[in-house]
């Protein structure tokens, strides 16, 4: 007992030093690196925060600080982004403390978090020992830099993407605001915004709901006849509460309403087809976290900057779409002026319009053509792998990914991948292969999302053999394939072709190099050697491509042909 006694006290010693010396490490950091004349803007948050599709010096915080200038003439301001995309509310927080411990002078603290993979959900309740450990997490660890850190580190390696409640996001958006007040710094919190009127909704089981789904069917038929009334009273009868396809008949009614200009009722509808959709593919904000953003905000006193109310009255008709967002949750450029404008006005500043439209905004942050064709490139690559792979009935996210592929070309018209990612939304004979992730994953990787599979294990023998001999135009065959496909995903699709049609050559059996030679030659916009490739390819035994996308390929084979 007394050595238990003295391990505890031992351990507890060395926890008391390594907490005192930690912090003496930051505020050392702080007294060399704060200018106290300077006005400091700290923002956090997660991919948004960030700017994407954009560049990052172009993202809303520093808009925003840009904006602050006409109020602070003559006064240095300067911006730490500590924003990470995919990062929670916690990590953001663990962030901003030790970013921000022992500031020196005055600053802001921009905060737009919750639209992060895996929640926050409503809670659930949690068992006895969940209950204890959040006890140990907020009274301990949520005041010790060592220990909080620590636990940082741990959920960053094992629990990055877990789920996370209601209570979770509202603790720590609250330490968020806590850690900015006791370093002098005002915490700005903003309502969360999303595209909820051209986005369909997902919802559970879409990726194995076949498009010809009865309860669909109808109603798109009645839609296309014009029928608004008739295909509004059909959704709203058949979208029951257990309905699986609840939130999409929900996003069809409000899209009927709009054909019939009742647009307080497609909102109300918008709305709840975003709060009951299934968030497996992407996360929007429902009415109900807004509400705990602008609730936390009155409860401690720091500021509001209520995004959500300034794009829906910069909407038509209240319904945020297109015209301000790039994707489902980023906006385009002049929403992001929109989002800064927000956050400047809680701070006091009053910018004006004409200063900020799209024009001025790439002259003051310098962005280019081709920034500006990687951004819509991004955000249409993005579209077709988060929302138009799988979905049963993508009609407008294929048609903001199409936008978005469109003007990529417009600005970059010799933007090969561009030009690949408009026709695969846009041609019929490809609707087929968005039906298959082990088809769409190639393509997708060549418009630079998603990684390339990797190779399957190898069975185990049965028998111990032989090794086999390898034949060396085989083995030659495979290099240059593999060499054409990072060259192709490197956007030199003529070299790429060129060794493709070298290794299909050396390796006559090889389904895998005809099938690279015909999607270079698709890029290339030769369909019918794209055509003769593929069928090369799937007489070939050794193609590594399951069932199903061998059967997708042969389906659309006959509408790639010229």
């Amino acid at each position: 007992m007394k050595r238990l006694a003295l391990a505890c006290a031992a351990t507890l010693a060395a926890l008391c030093l390594s907490e005192a010396a930690y912090r003496g490490i930051l505020l050392l950091r702080s007294a060399l690196s704060h200018d106290p004349r300077a006005y400091t803007v700290y923002a956090l948050g997660g991919s948004t925060t960030n700017g994407q599709p954009f560049p990052r010096r172009a993202a809303f915080p520093e808009m925003a600080s840009a904006m602050l200038e006409s109020s602070m003439p003559g006064r240095s301001i300067q911006v730490r982004n500590l924003a990470r995309s995919g990062e929670n509310i916690y990590f953001q927080w663990v962030r901003l403390r030790r970013a921000a411990a022992y500031h020196k002078g005055q600053g802001a603290v921009l905060v737009y978090a919750g639209v992060e993979p895996g929640g926050p959900h409503p809670d659930q309740g949690l068992g006895r020992a969940a209950r204890w450990g959040r006890w140990l997490e907020r009274r301990i660890c949520a005041r010790s830099f060592v220990l909080g850190d620590l636990l940082a580190l741990w959920r960053g390696a094992f629990r990055r993407g877990a789920a996370f409640d209601i209570s979770f996001y509202d603790f720590y958006l609250l330490q968020a605001v806590r850690c900015a007040q006791e370093n002098g710094l005002t915490p700005v919190l903003s309502t969360l915004v999303s595209n909820i009127a051209e986005m369909e909704p997902n919802f559970a089981g879409d990726e194995q709901t076949p498009p010809d789904e009865p309860k669909a069917v109808e109603g798109l038929r009645l839609e296309k006849a014009k029928l608004w009334r008739r295909a509004a009273a059909y959704y709203a009868a058949t979208a029951a509460p257990q309905e699986p396809l609840r939130p999409w008949l929900l996003y069809r009614q409000a899209k009927c309403f709009q054909a019939l200009r009742r647009w307080d009722e497609a909102r109300e509808l918008h709305w709840q087809a975003v709060e009951s959709e299934y968030k497996h593919r992407f996360n929007r904000p429902s009415r109900a976290l807004n509400a705990a953003v602008r609730r936390t905000a009155a409860e401690s006193g720091a500021l509001l900057a209520d995004s959500a109310a300034l794009f829906e009255r910069d909407s038509p008709h209240g319904l945020p779409g297109g015209a301000l967002f790039a994707d489902f949750n980023h906006p385009n450029l002049r929403g992001y002026a929109l989002l800064a404008r927000s956050f400047a006005e809680a701070l006091g500043a009053r910018p004006q319009d004409a200063d900020w439209r799209e024009a001025e905004l790439r002259r003051r942050f310098s962005i280019s053509d081709e920034d500006m064709a990687a951004a819509w490139r991004n955000s249409g690559a993005l579209l077709l792998e988060c929302a138009g792979t799988l979905y049963p009935w993508p009609e407008d996210r294929l048609a903001m990914a199409r936008r978005a592929f469109t003007e990529a070309l417009r600005l970059q018209p010799d933007d090969r991948r561009a030009r690949l990612g408009l026709t695969m939304v846009s041609a019929p004979n490809w609707r087929p292969l968005l039906r298959s992730r082990e088809a769409m994953t190639p393509f997708l990787v060549s418009l630079g999302r998603g990684r390339p599979p990797k190779p399957e294990p190898a069975a185990r023998a049965a028998a111990p053999k032989a090794p086999a001999v390898p034949d060396p135009r085989q083995t030659q065959a495979k290099l240059l394939n593999d060499r054409a496909v990072a060259l192709g995903q490197a956007g030199r699709i003529s070299e790429a072709a060129a060794l493709a049609a070298r290794a299909a050559a050396l390796d006559p059996d090889s389904g895998e190099a005809a099938l690279t030679y015909g999607t270079l030659k698709l890029r290339l916009q030769d369909r019918g050697g794209a055509a003769a490739a593929w069928r090369r390819a799937l007489e070939r035994p050794s193609l590594r491509a399951g069932h199903g996308t061998r059967a997708l390929l042969k389906e659309s084979l006959g509408k790639t042909a010229p």
